[in-house]
């Protein structure tokens, strides 16, 4: 955007260049010798330098930030695999190489961060993205979730994103601002038994997709695979139903729902939100990031078949739909204007931690004993209760600390003791 002073730098040449012009003496009938001072210069260069973009950081123009950073919420886990050697805080690979897909970067956000840190963390990110798993919804996210709606409401943009259990998250955190506002209503349960555990499905839209700002966009043909194709695959026991979030106020003020599904049984369950008036907060109870990024198999051995760990749809269009959505995504978060601080990016972004092969789930995982940002010397260190039952949002009704190799939710380690600091989180 044009800045006043363009405009009179720019004047101020011209209006100099016209004097000199006028002053000059023809020297010919076609030719005037112009001179032009040491002051022209100056107002010219002044004009041409104002009419660069103006950097606030490395990655933010006035219009919007060209390297987004996604904070990344992690969750407990349980792994023999090293660096985990136990007991320590995961996020999938898949989700990392999906943000960076579409252009983002990602912060990880420990579990049981303090206020303190998150207040940090969430001035220094552009968007903030749920992933799926088997957690508990933890005090930190819940803290997030708050933010970014109050954020929105006054005026910064700020996208949150939710996969699979980050939607279940999404839906809880609306329900649990609203409990707090009126005692009096009834605490919101997702429902339960949902058979849709490594289930590929359509998506069946609703009326309300076409008008969306997350479906608008996408071309007819994408749109077409997308109604017609099995391109995206649950792996999820709970969720909400389309008769309980449109009886459910809090749910049904904040979000439209764009699609929904059926388990196996045909119990219909909603697949994609978005957050009404043009909040910017997204969920998909599917795995989009699954189709580019997992390929984990079973078997092998010389002479012994493989198969896959999951029905995955690896397809052109599959691919092309978990694209769109990054893409969406990341340009959502283009339009936040929260500055991070680019010199520690080599030290505190995903790529300062180790990634490990934790194959066949997840294909690369990222582990976590201790987080780098903040900074170091923020915060006291504390004992943390990990919850012992976990919601079964990517993880089927698992406990809140998984194991490596098998399902989320075919596991639970019940009263876990986390020692953790609000910045360098050391899991016992």
């Amino acid at each position: 955007m044009a800045h006043p002073l363009h405009f009179f730098s720019l004047f101020l040449a011209a209006l100099l260049v016209h004097k000199t012009a006028a002053a000059a003496a023809p020297t010919s009938l076609h030719t005037t010798t112009l001179y032009l001072g040491p002051l022209h210069f100056v107002s010219l260069i002044l004009a041409l330098l104002l009419l660069l973009p103006t950097a606030t950081s490395l990655h933010t123009t006035q219009t919007q930030t060209i390297g987004p950073v996604i904070g990344v919420v992690a969750q407990p886990k349980k792994s023999s695999l090293s660096p985990c050697d136990g007991t320590c805080e995961y996020i999938a690979a898949s989700y990392v190489k999906w943000v960076e897909s579409a252009g983002g970067r990602v912060l990880p956000i420990p579990y049981d961060a303090s206020p303190k840190d998150l207040g940090t963390i969430f001035a220094s990110v552009n968007g903030l993205l749920f992933p799926g798993g088997s957690s508990l919804i933890s005090k930190g996210a819940k803290y997030l979730f708050s933010r970014a709606r109050q954020a929105n409401e006054g005026g910064d943009f700020f996208p949150v994103w939710g996969t699979c259990l980050g939607l279940e998250w999404m839906v809880e955190a609306v329900c649990a601002e609203a409990e707090e506002e009126d005692p009096s209503l009834p605490h919101f349960i997702m429902d339960n038994d949902y058979d849709a555990w490594n289930l590929t499905l359509p998506l069946l839209f609703t009326e309300t997709a076409s008008t969306s700002r997350l479906f608008q966009g996408m071309n007819p043909s994408l749109l077409s695979a997308a109604t017609t194709q099995n391109l995206t695959l649950h792996n999820h026991h709970k969720g909400v139903s389309p008769a309980h979030l449109a009886a459910t106020p809090a749910l049904s003020d904040f979000f439209d729902t764009l699609s929904t599904n059926f388990d196996r049984e045909g119990l219909a369950f909603v697949s994609t939100v978005e957050g009404k008036d043009g909040m910017p907060f997204y969920g998909v109870q599917f795995h989009p990031e699954k189709a580019m990024f997992e390929w984990g198999v079973e078997g092998g051995g010389e002479e012994e078949a493989v198969w896959p760990y999951e029905a995955i749809n690896h397809s052109p269009a599959a691919q092309a739909l978990s694209r769109y959505l990054a893409e969406f995504f990341i340009g959502e978060a283009r339009k936040n204007g929260h500055v991070f601080p680019e010199g520690r990016g080599g030290d505190v972004l995903s790529w300062a931690y180790p990634v490990v092969y934790s194959g066949p789930e997840f294909v690369q995982s990222y582990f976590f004993h201790k987080y780098h940002f903040p900074g170091k010397g923020d915060g006291v260190k504390e004992e943390k209760e990990v919850g012992a039952a976990a919601s079964a949002g990517g993880g089927g009704g698992g406990g809140a600390v998984a194991v490596v190799g098998k399902s989320d939710g075919e596991h639970a380690l019940r009263g876990a003791k986390f020692k953790s600091s609000s910045v360098l989180v050391e899991l016992a």
